[in-house]
């Protein structure tokens, strides 16, 4: 026995429409379930990218106010070796989380071994870096400067 109901002056066979809703309620809401995990995996993504680009912000203006510091040159070193010490902990800071929130992408670690370059001199007598208080992340491209 089958269900019927006018619906507008027709006559609709309800039990057909069960059956297709059924059918359509999943064929919706699978693709749906998809959009939405990829639209937040692009989101997660492209925040991440924007903190990194902060965090990377931050240091530049850093760098900027101190430019003999960032240079790693010998003359404001010696003038004020508690600044460039205090200096270099904020770049490697900064570095450190840069490497977290982009999983360690090949452009951020050419940048951040550019700059760990200029530095290389002080990396290779820091008492941080000697205790291994950075993440291996970074450690690792520490190491790698020093050596190299």
């Amino acid at each position: 026995m089958s269900t019927t109901a006018t619906i507008f002056g027709m006559a609709v066979d309800l039990d057909s429409w069960v059956k297709w809703a059924t059918i359509a309620v999943p064929a919706i809401a699978i693709p749906t379930a998809f959009i939405a995990f990829f639209q937040v995996k692009i989101s997660r993504a492209e925040s991440r990218i924007a903190t990194a680009h902060n965090i990377y912000n931050a240091y530049l203006q850093l760098a900027m106010q101190n430019p003999d510091l960032a240079s790693a040159d010998s003359n404001a070193i010696a003038s004020s070796p508690m600044k460039y010490k205090w200096f270099l902990a904020s770049m490697l800071f900064s570095f450190e989380q840069i490497l977290l929130v982009t999983k360690n992408q090949n452009d951020w670690v050419i940048a951040i071994k550019s700059q760990l370059k200029k530095h290389k001199n002080h990396l290779s007598v820091s008492g941080s870096v000697a205790r291994g208080d950075w993440k291996p992340e970074l450690a690792r491209l520490i190491k790698e400067t020093v050596k190299g």
